[in-house]
């Protein structure tokens, strides 16, 4: 007697009749599967609390570095005075340090967890699930705010060394009390390179559209990157418009420039 399903079908076994159960072929194990296997037996919950252990100790082992690098690459390349400038971005920096390092801090805190029973595996699987899960994601944070910071700060390094620096112009008319007046042009720039070369040239344009030369000065910045230049001249006709101009060069490439113009 044969048995099926109530509606009288009979059932056949997967691979063939006479009840024999189905053969599954598949092919031997080769190096590359054993490779993957063992990989995978290192998958353990304490290799991850390792990893984890690691990529937190390096967060907070670079900060310290990270911040010296960057001020000394800000001290030699001058450019710490211009960062006030970018005061915003500056701060944006500091408190992405900060929060990488409570995160970093955070996960390495050891387990309030005083006692766990070895042969309770519910326990212990959930003393592990809830570590590397807490604990990895602290990490995973605080390596993308380290890298955030990073990221900003030479975004911040590389605009501030890029720029160039703002010189000061100033002209002022001095009295004499006769028909024409003295004059004062004081030029100051800072952040230059040293032995920068700075060319100073006052000229006089008279009400008929001719001009003259009233003085010339040639500076050269200091160890410091710092010059200022005062030029007095006197017996300069009233009736003229005076312009300050000033042209600074580092081996020929030019570093900064400005020009101011004295009308009657």
């Amino acid at each position: 007697m044969r048995t099926g399903d109530p509606d009288g079908s009979t059932a056949t076994p997967a691979g063939g009749g006479g009840g024999q159960a189905g053969v599954q072929k598949g092919r031997r194990p080769n190096a590359t599967d054993a490779y993957w296997e063992a990989a995978g037996r290192e998958l353990t919950p304490l290799t991850s609390l390792e990893r984890i252990d690691s990529k937190a100790g390096f967060v907070l082992g670079n900060i310290t570095l990270f911040g010296t690098i960057l001020a000394g690459l800000g001290a030699l390349g001058g450019t710490t005075g211009r960062l006030a400038v970018h005061r915003g971005a500056a701060t944006t920096v500091v408190w992405l340090v900060l929060l990488s390092i409570l995160c970093a801090l955070a996960a390495n805190l050891p387990s309030l967890r005083t006692r766990i029973d070895p042969d309770n595996i519910a326990a212990v699987r959930q003393f592990f699930t809830r570590n590397i899960v807490l604990r990895g994601w602290l990490t995973r944070i605080a390596l993308l705010l380290f890298c955030a910071a990073f990221l900003v700060s030479v975004g911040l390094l590389l605009q501030v060394a890029g720029a160039r620096p703002e010189p000061s112009l100033a002209l002022q008319w001095r009295s004499t009390g006769d028909a024409e007046r003295a004059l004062v042009a004081r030029v100051a720039v800072s952040e230059l390179p040293p032995g920068a070369r700075a060319e100073t040239v006052l000229v006089s344009e008279e009400s008929d559209g001719n001009e003259s030369v009233l003085a010339t000065d040639v500076a050269v910045a200091g160890s410091s990157g710092a010059l200022a230049v005062t030029i007095e001249v006197d017996d300069v006709a009233q009736e003229s418009t005076v312009r300050l101009s000033l042209t600074v060069t580092d081996d020929g490439r030019p570093v900064a420039d400005g020009e101011v113009v004295l009308r009657p």
